[in-house]
């Protein structure tokens, strides 16, 4: 498979205008390790799951992502202290370490009044979660990495849909869960810290793929009964608690299995236009990149209201 992307990356194919050829094998057929976010991200669209995960081809920094990483660690640190020291102060404090070390993620800024006004997006975001949330929870566990021997039939990369077996495949599907507190009745609930949008309604975060693997998860490798799934959104601090039945879960693991069987298999990962297109960061040379553009953006999400 090497020499195969090795030539792609020769003569460009799959990165301008022209759709990408097929290749000898799947892409994602040797992959032993996989991330609930390359299964969201390939769902999503799968030729930037390539260009992401198998090309590793680098994107501008995004001021958006940059501001979600600095407060998902100021948020971790915040958490990890006995409820009596937590003070706003503190999450300030964190903030501006992680912000001030990060030179790389620094760069996608274009002057220093363009980072100010993300800056201050930064701390509004903090200041919410401190006035809205309990802080006199003691976490089970905060930014816990999870990985799990992926119990499902893993199919070969060669287009056959034929392989080999569950878990003793060797496949691990990988994940980072924000935060997980127990309840008094000893069933615990996870925790997503939301920096952007948080879903409409707990319907719509039922079907969130990223909820069934995390809970599958947390049950599986940690042993804990999960009873909820909250999606704690900062921007306006808003708390969306959804439950999963267990044949929810069973639904989304099947559908988990269904897109691992898909990212093995494929050997022509092509675009999938959406109204996420607009955020990409290979969309400039997107062979659908004219009906990409088709989406707007929505502004508020990178704008002040100041």
């Amino acid at each position: 498979m090497e020499e195969v992307l090795s030539t792609e990356r020769e003569t460009g194919r799959g990165i301008g205008g022209a759709q990408p050829s097929a290749l000898a094998e799947a892409p994602g057929s040797k992959l032993k390790r996989l991330s609930v976010s390359q299964l969201k991200a390939y769902e999503n669209c799968p030729r930037q799951w390539y260009l992401r995960y198998i090309r590793n081809l680098p994107t501008p920094p995004s001021p958006d992502g940059f501001v979600g990483q600095m407060v998902h660690h100021a948020l971790r640190d915040f958490m990890l202290l006995p409820p009596g020291q937590r003070k706003p102060e503190y999450l300030h404090e964190r903030l501006r370490e992680h912000w001030r070390n990060d030179h790389k993620g620094r760069k996608g800024f274009a002057d220093p009044g363009h980072e100010a006004s993300f800056g201050r997006r930064a701390m509004d975001l903090l200041d919410n979660f401190y006035a809205g949330s309990d802080l006199g929870v003691v976490p089970k566990e905060v930014e816990k990495f999870l990985d799990w021997s992926w119990p499902f039939p893993v199919p070969a990369g060669d287009g056959s849909g034929n392989g080999g077996g569950g878990g003793g495949s060797g496949l691990i599907m990988a994940g980072k869960i924000d935060r997980i507190d127990e309840r008094p009745d000893g069933t615990v609930e996870i925790v997503d810290y939301k920096t952007g949008h948080v879903p409409p309604s707990d319907e719509y975060a039922r079907r969130d793929l990223q909820v069934g693997l995390y809970w599958s998860m947390v049950q599986e490798v940690l042993g804990y009964r999960v009873a909820s799934f909250k999606l704690l959104g900062l921007a306006e601090y808003r708390e969306l608690a959804v439950e999963l039945s267990p044949e929810d879960v069973q639904s989304h693991l099947h559908r988990a299995a269904d897109v691992v069987a898909r990212i093995r298999t494929d050997v022509n990962p092509q675009p999938r236009v959406s109204a996420l297109c607009p955020w990409c960061g290979y969309l400039a040379d997107c062979p659908e990149r004219e009906a990409a553009e088709g989406f707007t953006k929505d502004k508020s999400l990178a704008e002040l209201p100041f």
